[in-house]
């Protein structure tokens, strides 16, 4: 019976580091500096920091395309900003006053949608402006999730499957202090942090059954999953620590890392080799091996 292991690799410092995303093709990392105004670009491979970008209002989320040739960053109540991923040059930005807003990009880059305390709008980039719009209020932050032609998204009090091609709720279930989610395509299965109950719970896409929950201690500051869909790994605001959860089936606590600072964000490489966590101080990296 194999054995899941993490191993920590050099951590790259990065005062404020927040936010992030990495590429589809694992070769980059980009990292919000979000109190210094900058973004950072990263080469994964050898920890170097290619490329800092400033701007004149805080950048809050970053995402990249799916095909990986344009990268999207959301200044605070100011634009979405499309950069160039072949030499990190801008090519549009779309006005944006909206606080709070979590993007997700279509494939090739053409459309983006942004999930706000509003509700959800999709953005034309070529055209610079706004297709549609579906109000939903009280949409929380980084709660917008692809799976698909639909996003998962939560409120205080309820976990959304949204059809995009319909453009409308396909699935509403009551949840208790929705913070966050995060999406298993492959089993079809949405991972919801629920803050007053300090838990995560598991629920099916197509049903919007319950399958269980993952218990802690801590309000859940994120979520992560290997592409197979079979680790989880959750950080907490407390603890300053990295939970790491066999959920192929019965859930299953593996270990606790420790993360060190103020845990903000946590991100699986798509190849399911790496996990990366910033924690304000540093973009810190782990190998995953099976033993």
């Amino acid at each position: 019976m194999s054995t899941t292991k993490l191993q920590s690799l050099p951590e790259i410092p990065l005062p404020d580091a927040g936010a992030f995303a990495i590429s589809p093709s694992g070769e980059f990392a980009v990292v919000c500096q979000t109190s210094s105004g900058k973004i950072s670009i990263i080469d994964t491979r050898s920890g170097k920091i290619l490329k800092t970008i400033s701007f004149p209002r805080q950048p809050t989320g970053v995402e990249f395309s799916r095909n990986g040739m344009f990268l999207y960053v959301v200044l605070d109540r100011d634009a979405i900003v499309e950069f160039f991923t072949s030499d990190w040059r801008e090519s549009k930005r779309i006005t944006w006053t909206e606080i709070w807003t979590k993007i997700v990009a279509d494939n090739d880059g053409g459309h983006v949608y942004a999930v706000s305390p509003r509700g959800i709008d999709e953005l034309d980039v070529a055209r610079l402006e706004i297709v549609r719009s579906f109000a939903y209020p009280g949409l929380r932050n980084s709660s917008a999730l692809n799976s698909g032609n639909f996003l998962c998204v939560v409120t205080f009090e309820k976990f959304i499957v949204f059809d995009i091609q319909g453009w409308g709720a396909k699935l509403e279930r009551k949840i208790e202090s929705g913070s966050l989610v995060e999406i298993d395509p492959g089993r079809a299965r949405a991972f919801v942090g629920q803050n007053l109950r300090r838990n995560v719970e598991i629920y099916d896409l197509a049903s919007g059954d319950s399958l269980g929950s993952i218990p802690g201690n801590d309000i859940v500051q994120g979520i992560a999953l290997t592409p197979s869909g079979s680790l989880a790994f959750i950080i907490s605001y407390e603890g300053a620590n990295m939970a790491v959860y066999d959920v192929d089936g019965e859930v299953k606590k593996i270990e606790d890392v420790s993360i060190g600072g103020d845990p903000r964000h946590v991100v699986v490489a798509r190849d399911g080799a790496r996990v990366y966590v910033t924690n304000g101080i540093a973009l810190k990296v782990f190998e995953v091996s099976r033993v």
